[in-house]
């Protein structure tokens, strides 16, 4: 019995070591993947920004339907271009700025709330593609 209960202890405390291992490359797994889906978003509404500015600059006002607009411009791989990698659809935002309208477009980020710190925000720029 002395010898089952000191070869438990060591493999008692390896688990018990090893499972909050796991709860912290759990972490740094969910980190990094944050990080990429901030990438994808981040170059993916920089293409976004661009096709709707032109569409803006030719017909005055942005899409009346952004998710069908992007769905029909755009392919991605595994899923649908109008919706950022958490699933959620994007967003124009118009500002009144000095004189001129300005807009941007918008993911509300990981937590799927707009208007905090963890927005994504692309300019749209109001020219043409032949001024580019």
């Amino acid at each position: 019995m002395k010898f089952l209960v000191m070869r438990a202890l060591p493999l008692g405390a390896l688990i018990y070591s090893l499972s909050s291992h796991v709860e912290v490359v759990g972490k740094q797994v969910a980190f990094v993947k944050n990080a990429v889906n901030y990438v994808i978003v981040q170059t993916n509404m920089t293409k976004y920004a661009l096709s709707i500015g032109g569409y803006i600059s030719s017909t005055g006002a942005p899409p009346d339907d952004l998710e069908a607009y992007l769905d029909s411009s755009f392919r991605v791989m595994g899923g649908r271009a109008s919706l950022d990698p958490w699933g959620r659809p994007f967003q124009i935002y118009q500002y009144y700025d000095g004189g001129e309208d300005t807009y941007y477009l918008v993911s509300c980020g990981p937590d799927g709330i707009c208007e905090n710190d963890d927005d994504i925000r692309v300019k749209i720029p109001l020219k043409s593609f032949q001024d580019f």
